[in-house]
């Protein structure tokens, strides 16, 4: 995701508000944040027991003290109860993993939450109090987590160097149960990496997406790559596929469960085996096998607006996947079909004041994070959900249903 762009933000443009008349679909009533300041979303997870915990950057929300964090419960408004405050010089937070029991597992920029030391990660249950022995700690940025709840293992990823006091070049695995850090699974990457996408095939891999060039110590992989998750967690090199392209980074990652990985960035291209295919920021490619591309699906050759990059994807479970840019000067939520040629959707056309960040699908709608003030040619402050499937034409349904 483009959360590292955070301080451009306010530069996103707002001449594209003169088309809200014929935007579609329209916003549902709820979530509405009712901010009074400046607000952005970064990261967005669905609870258990269907509310939706949002990660950013914010002070108040619905007239309440939310610094950083804050929960909505199922029917959109926000949860009286659920408040942890993040502190330090830049408490901020733009990652978010929630497991089956409710605790939510947040990474940023934060120093502390609720005034105790938690360096850029923490654990906190579903009351939204802080776990007090779990604590890894990181030097740096925690910008992506995934939750292996069979083997009880939480991805990280970011830009750091050391997390519980080890070595790390953005990417380590601790303990969901007590924080410790793996010190079996160790992939090494290159000094300088940054980790900024992170999925779990639930197979025995997980696929990681960022900025970097190197794997173990083999120069392979600019930008993705797909590692063992037992072991020390070397890469399998026979899924091989290469970004291209100047920015050769990758933000964000999708599936659509065995078959279709999707990797949006920063990309021109991609290299996979033998041959060079152009692809506009946005990619389809097999998870299983070498990785192959799928030659026929080219969403970012359907539509002028590859060239902004994507920094994050969601599948609406109807046929259509979507993404927002990486691009502080792109506001629009981008809709393709997943089947067929990748086609743009065309009764989609949703555009914001300024730039969408994030996206969760949960149950029958979209969720829609960043730091706009008005999207679909309606108010809205950071946050908004739409019907993605047709069926909840009076904007009336509660989250996840």
């Amino acid at each position: 995701m483009n959360r590292h762009l955070k301080s451009l933000l306010l530069i996103a443009g707002s001449l594209f508000c003169s088309a809200a008349w014929a935007q579609s679909p329209r916003p549902l009533p709820l979530p509405n944040l009712s901010a009074p300041g400046p607000v952005a979303v970064y990261a967005m997870a669905a609870a258990p027991d269907g509310g939706v915990v949002i990660a950013g950057d914010f002070q108040e929300i619905q007239g309440l003290q939310r610094r950083g964090l804050a929960k909505l419960l199922a029917n959109g408004t926000v949860d009286p109860d659920w408040n942890p405050i993040l502190g330090g010089s830049n408490p901020v937070a733009v990652s978010l993993a929630i497991d089956s029991n409710g605790d939510v597992f947040v990474g940023g920029s934060f120093t502390t939450v609720d005034g105790l030391p938690r360096d850029r990660i923490a654990k906190l249950d579903a009351a939204g109090e802080v776990y007090g022995s779990w604590n890894p700690g990181a030097d740096a940025g925690v910008n992506a987590l995934a939750i292996d709840s069979v083997g009880g293992h939480l991805y990280v990823g970011g830009t750091y160097a050391s997390i519980a006091g080890q070595t790390r070049a953005g990417l380590a695995r601790v303990s969901t149960a007590t924080g410790a850090l793996d010190g079996v699974w160790t992939p090494e990457l290159n000094e300088g990496a940054g980790i900024f996408a992170l999925l779990l095939d639930g197979a025995g891999s997980v696929f990681i997406g960022g900025i970097f060039g190197s794997v173990g110590g083999e120069i392979c992989c600019n930008g993705i790559a797909k590692l063992s998750t037992s072991g020390a967690g070397t890469r399998i090199s026979a899924w091989d596929a290469r970004l291209t392209g100047p920015g050769r980074a990758a933000f964000a990652l999708a599936s659509d469960g065995s078959q279709h990985l999707y990797v949006g960035g920063l990309f021109d291209g991609i290299f996979q085996g033998g041959n060079s295919y152009v692809r506009s920021s946005l990619v389809r490619l097999a998870m299983a096998g070498s990785g192959a591309v799928d030659a026929s699906w080219d969403a970012g050759g359907n539509a002028a607006f590859g060239g902004t990059g994507y920094s994050d994807l969601a599948l609406s479970g109807d046929g259509r996947l979507f993404a927002v840019p990486y691009v502080p000067s792109a506001v629009n939520v981008y809709a393709w079909y997943a089947s067929g040629t990748g086609a743009p959707d065309p009764a989609w056309s949703v555009v914001a004041d300024a730039t969408p960040l994030a996206l969760l699908r949960q149950g029958n709608t979209l969720l829609v994070g960043g730091a706009f003030n008005q999207i679909g040619g309606t108010a809205r402050r950071g946050l908004v959900a739409f019907a993605v499937d047709g069926l909840f034409g009076d904007g009336l349904e509660a989250l996840g249903q």
